[in-house]
């Protein structure tokens, strides 16, 4: 399958998963459902009037895509992530967020920049900034996005991620939910 084509399909597929609501229970969910729902971390703190957007994009996520897309997340941990401070007038302003330091069984990934990110990742980040910025405005612009070796993390085998931002440690444990045969 050409580049061009991967990368409509997993671009289409992440801004399709960005706009579905999380504030249900889903029925029936699907093993991608599940993934998706446990890759997405939000959390609210209304006494602080913030809200802090953690996002892992993984295989078990976007299983339906094929098997060239799952594999670059798996050789890669994509991570987008948002501080969001919300003013009385129910306007949003971001954090700049410059690095991210996450940690798999407590040793730090390495995080790729540039050159050293391959180039149909950087294809899909680059457009899923230009496309959540014009859809959603200064909340898609708010959204950034951090790429690093996986290692020896995957998704769907023992271990964990964590990632530090806004005072708190967020963190996910594997496999996660959705992985078939695991």
């Amino acid at each position: 399958m050409c580049k061009t084509r991967l990368f409509a399909v997993f671009l289409a597929l992440t801004l399709g998963l960005v706009a579905t609501p999380s504030f249900s229970r889903p029925w029936h969910p699907t093993p991608n459902a599940m993934a998706m729902d446990y890759s997405q971390i939000m959390d609210n703190r209304p006494a602080k009037k913030e809200l802090v957007f953690v996002w892992w994009l993984n295989p078990p996520s976007f299983a339906t895509l094929p098997p060239s897309a799952t594999e670059l997340l798996e050789k890669y941990v994509v991570i987008g992530a948002a501080h969001a401070h919300i003013s009385a007038g129910a306007e949003f302003t971001f954090d700049d967020i410059p690095s991210l330091d996450p940690k798999s069984g407590g040793t730090s990934l390495t995080p790729l920049t540039g050159d050293a990110i391959p180039p149909t990742i950087a294809g899909v980040l680059a457009t899923l900034e230009a496309s959540l910025g014009q859809a959603l405005g200064p909340t898609g612009k708010g959204l950034h996005w951090f790429v690093f070796d996986a290692g020896s993390l995957h998704a769907c085998d023992k271990g964990d991620l964590a990632v530090s931002l806004a005072d708190e440690t967020y963190s996910w444990e594997t496999p996660i939910p959705g992985c078939s045969g695991k």
